[in-house]
């Protein structure tokens, strides 16, 4: 019988020796794991390692964890690739005449409400938000002006895409003016987007007198008037307030 406990205790692997090839990142060398007690490190330490890499220390179970920091990037990368090449694409979007596949495991992962894509159906929705949407969903990015924005808006509100939500909410903050604002309440309103719509009344109260001469200041629905005359950072004369709130009241008449 074969004594292995009067070995050196360590185990030492090569996956050169091993005939395994590990691609780590373009680092062509032989894959090398130790496995030995290691001296005392506190506990879940984490520690910095060349290549991208971050190792964990448990002092427990005396195994260094290695964690590829580019991981997720590269997988979506792969995913990407795989749907570019139409390759185990198991969903299908039929859209005025175009369809879209996707991988529906990658749609329902990255929406906040997974049931959304496993039945389809969809009305009222054109080709090319679909087509922003998937675009979005396997390489992050979003490509907006303010002749889409209100569209995909609402289908990432639809679907629950959180991230591609985000960089809306983003866009029509920063790219808010005096002709998009009240839209922009308006939208928030609607959809019960509370930082967008404080963002649009600070915005509103700041240019009010300009706004207020637009066209679409007199469709502005009363209650957001009535909490925007409100306002202490109203930027307006005290004369004109009492006028637009005479105006308000007849409002409700």
């Amino acid at each position: 019988m074969l004594n292995f406990f009067k070995q050196p205790c360590s185990l030492y692997t090569s996956g050169r020796e091993s005939g395994t090839h590990v691609d780590n990142g373009g680092i062509n060398e032989s894959s090398k794991t130790i496995l030995q007690t290691p001296k005392h490190i506190p506990d879940s330490k984490a520690q910095e390692t060349p290549h991208g890499l971050s190792s964990c220390l448990s002092e427990n179970s005396g195994l260094i964890s290695y964690n590829f920091s580019s991981h997720s990037d590269r997988l979506f990368t792969h995913l990407h690739n795989l749907c570019k090449e139409e390759l185990l694409l198991d969903c299908t979007f039929i859209i005025q005449g175009k369809s879209f596949q996707a991988h529906r495991l990658v749609l329902a992962a990255i929406s906040q409400t997974p049931n959304a894509f496993l039945v389809v159906c969809l009305r009222g929705v054109s080709s090319w938000v679909i087509e922003s949407m998937l675009y979005f969903i396997y390489n992050g990015q979003l490509r907006l002006n303010w002749s889409r924005i209100w569209e995909l808006t609402d289908a990432m509100l639809q679907f629950q895409l959180e991230g591609a939500l985000s960089l809306c909410i983003e866009f029509l903050q920063d790219r808010m003016d005096e002709s998009t604002c009240l839209d922009v309440l308006v939208l928030a309103d609607t959809y019960g987007l509370v930082q967008l719509g404080q963002a649009a009344e600070e915005y509103i109260a700041a240019h009010f007198q300009c706004v207020s001469y637009g066209e679409k200041f007199k469709d502005i629905p009363f209650h957001l008037l009535d909490k925007l005359l409100k306002k202490d950072s109203l930027s307006v004369e005290s004369e004109v307030v009492f006028l637009f709130l005479m105006a308000s009241h007849s409002f409700c008449v």
